[in-house]
């Protein structure tokens, strides 16, 4: 086990997670942050377990069928581990994990299930079109008159009780509605942010690290790598850029 992680419990069924989880919601028992769960479980499935849960941590799915695992890394999963799962790939997974926590990667894992299921929960959702309307414009005014992007402890689940709005409803609508996943909603106001106080002469001589704090990125390189996937260019590229026009 690795130094950086306390086993709080262990269950080798679905039933049985939901009970430990229940009954340490009334005795105080750690908050879970990481799950490693197996798809397959004895009396339910993985994500049949995961949609039982009102508010999901952190997951590492773990099975011995490989198209699973293709599939989650395509929707950005935190990890997948195929068994027999050897012990350096283990490692890898917790660093990502680690990575993911340390930098406040924004993470939806709700459409994760959605996509494993191969999208039909959404094609039946009862979610009303006047409520996802609704949704739709509280989320937008959430992050434009709130500035909510810039706080770089923003997570999936906070967004969905500041609002009010149930977690997977929220993941649906910013899916279907938005067209957009957590991840690159959250970092399209990011980057915006940043793209204007580059530009802004004012900014000149504000070090790149402090504007990416500003628009809400809590370390450097993933500001670096964001920037330049939505950008094709670095932040000082863009700045220098935007002094030569």
């Amino acid at each position: 086990m690795r130094s950086e992680l306390e086993l709080v419990a262990l269950a080798i069924s679905g039933h049985q997670a939901l009970d430990i989880i229940h009954d340490g919601q009334i005795s105080g028992t750690p908050e879970m942050d990481l799950i490693l769960l197996d798809i397959n479980l004895p009396g339910m499935t993985g994500i049949e377990f995961l949609e039982k849960l009102d508010d999901i941590p952190f997951v590492i799915f773990t099975t011995a069928h490989e198209q699973f695992a293709v599939k989650a890394f395509e929707i950005g999963a935190v990890d997948y581990l195929l068994k027999p799962i050897a012990h350096d790939r283990f490692d890898k997974a917790v660093d990502r994990f680690l990575t993911v926590i340390e930098n406040n990667i924004p993470y939806d894992i709700y459409e994760v299930i959605e996509e494993l299921k191969g999208g039909e929960k959404y094609k039946k959702s009862n979610l009303p079109e006047e409520t996802a309307e609704i949704y739709t414009r509280k989320i937008i005014e959430y992050m434009e008159e709130r500035r909510a992007y810039t706080d770089d402890d923003i997570t999936f689940q906070k967004m969905a009780r500041d609002l009010s709005i149930p977690p997977y409803q929220l993941s649906q609508v910013l899916n279907t509605k938005l067209k957009m996943n957590f991840y690159n909603f959250i970092n399209t106001y990011r980057v915006e942010e940043a793209k204007k106080l580059l530009a802004n002469p004012e900014f000149r001589d504000t070090k790149i690290l402090e504007i990416s704090q500003m628009a809400g990125f809590k370390s450097k390189s993933v500001f670096n790598s964001v920037f330049k996937d939505f950008t094709n260019l670095t932040p000082k590229e863009y700045r220098d850029g935007t002094e030569r026009g």
